[in-house]
């Protein structure tokens, strides 16, 4: 067999058996880690084919293969819009029934998306509530879920997160922050193949979730599984429940059973098209009588500032004002005021071409870093595209390709983006911090170098750093 066939056979096995999809944004990135798989393996690539092909792939092999190829990409409290609503709407209103509260994390990866949900229950749970808890983490990542289980992390998990986070609920340890056991202990993890889910003893329940989360996973999937998936969720959950995605994913649910949950966010979905009795548990004092419109479960909850993705600039034919203002802007990213961001810098890109190209710079990387924090990655390459034509040696820039490149699951590019930025400025910590972390995740040990710089910068010159994709002071 030559190697193409080989190379084909793994990629059909890995599709058939563990769903993902490949295609040409990432089939760079398996023939790399294929490599990288058989020389740890010490086999050959038609070997590891042929195994496949004769069904004798050991248990270890099979193991090694599918975590050579799943890469986690999480931290804590990621995407804050989709957190907020959870803790401010949903989760009140479930821990209201003062019933047990069973909730799925399908692609876990190491532990930090079921932790803030463990974290946000802790916060709102009255004193006198004794119904249980159970949270469940699923990968199919037997090393991330390793990982999940000791409750470790280091500084750049926590890059989105509010601060009291990581000082109430972690015990600092030099470098690292353990997970307190109180909270570790509303979290159980476990391996599960996401294709495979509804026959698993322990999480195959049907009506028995209150919610599901299975987010950034699905867009990786072959589409007929997808269809698969989503009906077992639809099974698993309480006639109550609620599946929660990401942004970019909710697509996929269009077709699905599902309906948007509320205005708040695309991410949200509930199994039930109407949500208005006190038996579901999801009804909103101010507004008993839920409306079922536009496929939305409405629940008289005010929408927040998101962008409408269908929004066009070209509809708004008055200027805002007869000069550009990026302070404005500016207190319109803090303020989360995101729609009326892009409406107005849009006005200006189409209004005022004699904005000096300092201007139009700062311009374009905010608006990138608007769709950077509403997940809308595609467009926030654009406006760091056009930003690095006016300045090609910013390194911040490449800094932050290489962060949505990495949301994307495009590594090499985001390695080349860090790559660029290290060489403008070899003593970021932020890229650092980034880059050391993304090597590690692949395995790649030149980690180990980056990391000890990060660490050799005197103290002096390192402050408490948070990217400012999500403050800008």
């Amino acid at each position: 067999m030559n190697t193409d066939n080989d190379f084909i056979t793994i990629k059909n096995y890995i599709t058939n058996r563990y769903g993902i999809k490949f295609d040409e944004n990432n089939i760079f990135d398996l023939t790399r880690n294929l490599s990288s798989i058989c020389n740890n393996l010490n086999i050959s690539l038609s070997t590891l084919s042929y195994k496949i092909s004769s069904n004798t792939i050991s248990k270890h092999e099979d193991t090694s293969l599918i975590n050579g190829i799943t890469i986690g990409e999480t931290y804590f409290y990621r995407d804050s819009i989709m957190f907020d609503n959870l803790y401010n709407n949903i989760l009140p209103k479930l821990i209201s029934k003062s019933e047990p509260i069973n909730i799925l994390n399908v692609g876990c990866s190491t532990g930090e998306e079921p932790y803030t949900v463990a974290i946000l229950l802790n916060k709102l749970l009255p004193d006198n509530f004794s119904a249980s808890i159970n949270i469940y983490g699923v990968d199919v990542n037997t090393d991330s879920i390793k990982k999940a289980k000791a409750g470790e992390y280091r500084e750049w998990s926590f890059r989105d997160a509010p601060d009291w986070l990581k000082s109430k609920f972690f015990i600092n340890n030099e470098d690292t922050y353990k997970i307190k056991a109180h909270i570790k202990d509303l979290v159980s993890f476990n391996y599960a193949n996401i294709t495979d889910i509804s026959s698993n003893h322990l999480l195959g329940k049907f009506n028995f979730f209150d919610i599901i989360f299975c987010r950034n996973i699905l867009i990786y999937l072959d589409k007929n599984i997808v269809n698969n998936i989503l009906n077992t969720f639809y099974k698993l959950l309480k006639e109550s429940g609620l599946f929660i995605t990401s942004p970019g994913e909710s697509v996929y649910l269009d077709s699905s059973n599902f309906k948007k949950y509320n205005n708040i966010t695309s991410s949200v979905f509930c199994k039930s098209p109407f949500v208005n009795n006190t038996q579901n548990g999801y009804n909103n004092t101010s507004n008993n009588n839920a409306v079922y419109k536009n496929n939305v479960c409405n629940n008289g909850i005010k929408p927040s500032s998101i962008i409408n993705k269908n929004y066009s600039a070209k509809k708004t034919a008055a200027p805002i004002s007869n000069s550009f203002d990026y302070n404005k802007l500016l207190v319109l990213f803090r303020s989360n005021k995101f729609e009326q961001l892009v409406k107005e810098g849009n006005v200006y890109l189409d209004q005022f071409a004699d904005i000096n190209n300092t201007d139009k710079f700062n311009l374009y990387v905010l608006m990138g870093k608007v769709y950077y924090k509403t997940h809308q990655y595609e467009l926030a390459l654009k406006y760091f595209t056009h930003s690095l034509t006016l300045d090609t040696l910013s390194d911040k820039i490449y800094f932050y390709m290489g962060l949505v490149y990495q949301e994307l699951g495009k590594y090499d590019l985001s390695k080349t983006m860090f790559q660029k930025a290290l060489y403008l400025s070899p003593r970021d910590v932020g890229v650092l911090s980034a880059y050391s972390h993304l090597l590690h995740s692949m395995n790649d040990n030149s980690y180990k170098l980056y990391y000890k710089t990060l660490l050799n910068i005197p103290d002096h010159e390192i402050k408490l750093y948070k990217d400012d994709l999500y403050n800008i002071d």
